[in-house]
Formats: structure tokens, C-alpha cells, sequence
């Protein structure tokens, strides 16, 4: 049986990685390391057969949630699976996000919903007066378990009428839990920031384009930046709050009220914008590298 030192691990529509990934994998090739790359709902795959497995274009994990989650599972119990599953489980629904609030990280203000809340009932009329007074007019409907912009829809109350925001939630209920805010208008000017970390430390930052749909890397939009220190302390405190520093994380936030605001903490499978850096590459190539002494 051939042994591989790091498997990333893709879908089955994107079977080569996204181009970006290359990167990586050619930096781990450079350093001596075997490198292989598998599908992660392939059944015939053996995961013990690598040392070290490292989620990337995972993309279609959150239409297949329970399988994804059993995968989880099943490969961290016999291969060193990066970042490691109980982050992975904790960040794939985001309500995460309420427990990193609890611990004071802001993030946007977010009305939850669960498909018997009173929203969807006769009392619509009521719900929704309660929500524009909470969050305003200009909304955001998101599901909870979603990636690259899926599922997300904005709705502008003063342009559009209550049967058709209801006809919204509906449509989104099928995803189970709901999460509404308000529309942040400063991406329409900033772009919404991702910063880049790796065990903590930070790497570099792009700027993404509001409402980009799931594409390769460099095909939505994006754009180096040159962070700030409080956008880079602020990754550092939401960092802060979890067990361990994960392997690789992007911090991605906004600017709400002239103050940073947590967007989403992405744990499992985020582009991570090799191209737009500074040999960051290698530098989590050394990281899996040490990993493997």
C-alpha cells in the first residue's frame, strides 16, 4: 500500500483542488513531502493511508451535512485530519457565531430563526414589525449551514412588500435554522475583509466583493489589502476563543458603525488566497511539515 505524507481533500465536482490549492501542494512537493489529493464522499478511499489530511474544496459539504459530519468521524479516528473535526463540527452551523458573542466578539446583529417560531405563523405581520424594529428595513436572510454565498438573500422592505419576505423565509426554512441581518452598507464601498491565519498567526488579507457566489479563488472579485492592526487584532481575540489555535482559519469582517465586526470565522474549507501573498504557501507547507516530525 502506498502511503501518502498529506492528502488535501476536495468534492467530487472539483477533483484537481481550485488552482489556488496547487500552490500548497507544489510548495509541499517542494519541501520532499508525498502529496496526494482525494475526494472526501469517496467510499474506496483509505484514509490511513495518509499521515496527514487537510481539508480544501470540501464544497459541497453543506448539502450533505449528516454524510460530511460521519465522514468526519470516521476519518479523524485513523488519520491526522487538519483542522481538527470538533472545530470542523462546531463551525459548520453558524450559530457558532451567538457563542463567540457570549464571549464578546461583536458580530452583525442576527434574529434566529427556527421553522416554529412565531415568523411563520398567522402572526407574520407582528413578527416582522418586531424585526425592523431590531434590525431595520435593508435585510439579509441567510441559512445557517451554508457556504459561498448559497441560500443568502437581500431584501429591501421599503422596495419590496411582506409577502414576498415571507415567500423568503419559506423558501429558506427547507434549510432548517435561519439567521437575519441587517444589510452592512459598508461592503458596498470596503468589500467585506478576509483576514488569513495560520496557528495563529497572521498571514495576509484580501478584500471580497459583497455577495460573491462559490468560485475559484481570484474569480469573484477579490483584491489584496494590507490589514490593519486593529483588523488583525481583532482575528487575534476571535482566535482567542477557541480550544486550540486551528492550523489554518479566515477571519472575515466588516465595518458596522465605524467598529470591526465578525462576519463569519471560517474553520473547514475557505479559500485561503495563496496567490494574493507573499509565499504563504510555504509557510503552511513548513507548518504541515512539522507536523509530520
Amino acid at each position: 500500500m502506498s502511503i501518502s505524507d498529506v492528502t488535501l481533500i476536495t468534492c467530487a465536482e472539483f477533483p484537481e483542488l481550485d488552482p489556488d490549492d496547487r500552490l500548497l501542494a507544489n510548495a509541499l512537493e517542494a519541501i520532499g513531502l508525498r502529496v496526494n489529493t482525494r475526494v472526501w464522499s469517496d467510499r474506496s478511499v483509505d484514509w490511513s493511508a495518509s499521515k496527514l489530511c487537510l481539508i480544501r474544496s470540501t464544497w459541497d459539504y453543506d448539502r450533505r451535512q449528516l454524510e460530511f459530519i460521519d465522514w468526519l468521524k470516521q476519518a479523524s479516528s485513523i488519520t491526522r485530519l487538519y483542522n481538527d473535526a470538533s472545530l470542523i463540527r462546531w463551525n459548520i452551523d453558524k450559530s457558532y457565531l451567538q457563542s463567540l458573542a457570549e464571549k464578546g466578539i461583536k458580530i452583525i446583529p442576527t434574529r434566529w430563526l427556527n421553522a416554529d417560531d412565531g415568523i411563520y405563523t398567522e402572526k407574520f405581520t407582528e413578527e416582522l414589525k418586531k424585526l425592523i424594529e431590531q434590525l431595520g428595513r435593508d435585510l439579509v436572510l441567510k441559512p445557517t449551514v451554508g457556504l459561498g454565498g448559497g441560500g443568502v438573500v437581500r431584501i429591501n422592505l421599503t422596495e419590496q412588500n411582506e409577502t414576498q419576505f415571507e415567500s423568503s423565509l419559506r423558501y429558506l426554512q427547507k434549510s432548517g435554522k435561519v439567521m437575519i441581518q441587517p444589510f452592512v452598507q459598508s461592503v458596498l464601498r470596503e468589500g467585506e475583509h478576509s483576514l488569513v491565519f495560520f496557528e495563529g498567526l497572521f498571514s495576509h488579507a484580501i478584500r471580497k466583493s459583497p455577495f460573491a457566489k462559490l468560485a475559484y479563488a481570484g474569480q469573484a472579485g477579490e483584491a489584496k489589502i494590507i490589514a490593519t492592526t486593529e483588523e488583525i487584532q481583532f482575528g487575534l481575540a476571535v482566535l482567542a476563543q477557541l480550544p486550540q489555535p486551528p492550523l489554518y482559519a479566515r477571519v472575515d469582517v466588516v465595518s458596522l458603525d465605524e467598529q470591526i465586526h465578525l462576519m463569519e470565522l471560517e474553520l473547514i474549507e475557505p479559500s485561503l488566497y495563496f496567490s494574493y501573498s507573499d509565499n504563504a504557501e510555504k509557510l503552511l507547507a513548513a507548518l504541515i511539515a512539522m507536523k509530520l516530525l
